[in-house]
């Protein structure tokens, strides 16, 4: 918006007159209402950028504290990233530490993601296995010329060349990895970096709470299980039925069991 005001007001005089003294300080006047225009034109800006940002943090930490199903709130945060980068695809991978691997969970486009594939790495696999390897986020310009690149076709359908990759970490446990891609190099100032700190903290939160929900009802599940075993095993005296209800009981309680990924 300054580049436009200072466009609009700037104009250069080809001519040998000179100017009067009325002349030059309604010149110094209109220079002056420009500089206050500018200055006020540049706040509005930064309020207004720093007003998205606030709503699209409350509308993420609203989802958290509301919702504990894990992919809705990666997608939550996952959109919100890509309106403020400004990248084309954001996606997270879920961590499992350990198995050194990582599972596709979210998506803002998904109907991008439908042809992408492998759904799951390995640490040592591409760009976002190097990111869960190491750690550290990773930004690469040109993903077509960089040997970590997984899915060639799929970048080249998309036009998708840059790549950034941030760790999701709860002290030192990976938690997932969120990826950006886009189809010209992703550039962030200090502010969208402090930005995208915010989401990460926000998705480790999402994704320990969503932890924390599938523990308490898996320990929930067994209790119940448990419980109606105990009913049902007093009721009867017949070795049979006994044999019948712990196998039945057995097979509950597997299926209760926490799953094997983390």
């Amino acid at each position: 918006m300054k580049d436009r005001i200072l466009g609009a007001l700037v104009v250069h005089y080809w001519t040998e007159r000179t100017f009067g003294s009325e002349e030059t300080a309604a010149l110094e006047f209109l220079a002056k209402q420009a500089a206050i225009a500018i200055r006020n034109a540049s706040l509005y800006e930064a309020e207004h950028a720093e007003a998205t940002r606030i709503r699209a943090l409350t509308n993420v930490n609203r989802r958290i504290s509301s919702a504990l199903e894990l992919d809705t709130l990666l997608r939550t945060i996952s959109d919100s990233a890509a309106e403020l980068t400004g990248a084309k695809l954001v996606t997270f991978w879920l961590a499992d530490e350990q198995r050194r691997t990582l599972s596709f969970t979210s998506s803002t486009v998904p109907e991008m993601m439908a042809s992408y594939s492998p759904t799951i790495m390995t640490y040592d696999q591409g760009a976002t296995g190097w990111v869960a390897r190491h750690r550290e986020p990773l930004v690469v310009d040109d993903m077509l010329n960089d040997e970590r690149l997984v899915n060639r076709a799929w970048s080249e359908q998309w036009s998708m060349r840059s790549y950034a990759g941030y760790p999701v970490l709860a002290g030192d446990e990976l938690l997932a990895v969120m990826a950006l891609a886009h189809t010209e190099p992703l550039r962030f100032g200090k502010d969208k970096l402090d930005l995208i700190d915010l989401f990460l903290a926000q998705a480790a939160i999402a994704i320990q709470n969503a932890r924390l929900f599938r523990e308490a009802k898996r320990r929930r599940d067994v209790a119940e299980v448990l419980a109606r075993l105990a009913r049902e095993l007093t009721s009867t005296l017949e070795v049979e039925p006994i044999a019948k209800l712990l196998a039945r009981g057995a097979a509950e309680l597997v299926n209760a069991a926490p799953p094997a990924s983390s």
